[in-house]
């Protein structure tokens, strides 16, 4: 009785702990995403536009990591009815919350001819199977990663209606830097969607150069990337790069 019963509490234990865990997540991933969302808002406001603009929010990602077992708890252990019942509609409502964000962005670009790209870096699921979560610090999460993920283009020069195939997030700057008349990386690892563009615009040639890695390979006019350690580190950790 004595063994069950503390086994009871250490089950109890590891239970809390997980949704503490959840919550916490949640909180830092809606203030992050409140705070770059007021900001985008702001620099919108004051005018005038940007000539490139790039937000992310990662809060839906963050979400579905920790709240996946409560939106089907059929499929993992220990989930109550009342936890289902509270948290079950949490990624739900936060992919709500932030398309209405990205709704408010989009208006301040009402009446102007800007190509815009919403892309998510991966797609989601539960973390079952072949795609369960054994990193001891992450053994809370019930979320975790899917190749396939979106990519919505709009603007001057998309083509209506059309699709891609066989997308890559790698492909994203390429595509967006030829899209601009801007030259493309050779060492980088994906390649241009041609197939957003209407006929025109498909058919323009594609600059090259060798790198945007170093200073003095870029030519006069081109954009230089300038990327910190830790925004290096933060990608590899992703998987995004080696």
């Amino acid at each position: 009785m004595a063994d069950q019963q503390h086994a009871d509490i250490r089950l109890y234990l590891v239970v809390h702990e997980s949704l503490r865990l959840t919550l916490d997540r949640f909180v830092r991933a809606y203030t992050r995403d409140l705070y770059y969302l007021r900001a985008t808002e702001r620099v919108l406001a004051d005018g005038p536009l940007p000539d490139f603009l790039a937000v992310y929010l990662r809060g839906t990602d963050d979400v579905q990591h920790g709240f996946w077992k409560f939106m089907q708890p059929e499929l993992f252990e220990g989930v109550t009815a009342e936890q289902a019942a509270d948290y079950g509609k949490v990624i739900e409502r936060y992919w709500q919350w932030a398309d209405a964000a990205v709704g408010r962005i989009l208006s301040f670009y009402e009446g102007t001819d800007r190509l815009v790209l919403v892309v998510s870096d991966h797609g989601a699921g539960p973390a079952i199977g072949e795609y369960k979560i054994f990193t001891p610090e992450y053994l809370h999460l019930s979320g975790s990663h899917r190749k396939t993920g979106i990519l919505v283009a709009q603007g001057p020069g998309i083509r209506a209606g059309g699709s891609t195939e066989h997308a890559s997030v790698y492909d994203v700057t390429p595509t967006i830097l030829a899209y601009l008349g801007e030259a493309v990386g050779e060492d980088m690892d994906g390649h241009v969607l041609g197939d957003l563009f209407v006929p025109a615009l498909a058919k323009r040639p594609v600059a090259h150069i060798a790198t945007y890695d170093e200073a003095g390979d870029v030519p006069t006019g081109h954009v230089q990337s300038n990327v910190d350690d830790k925004a290096l580190e933060h990608l590899r950790s992703l998987g995004y790069i080696e």
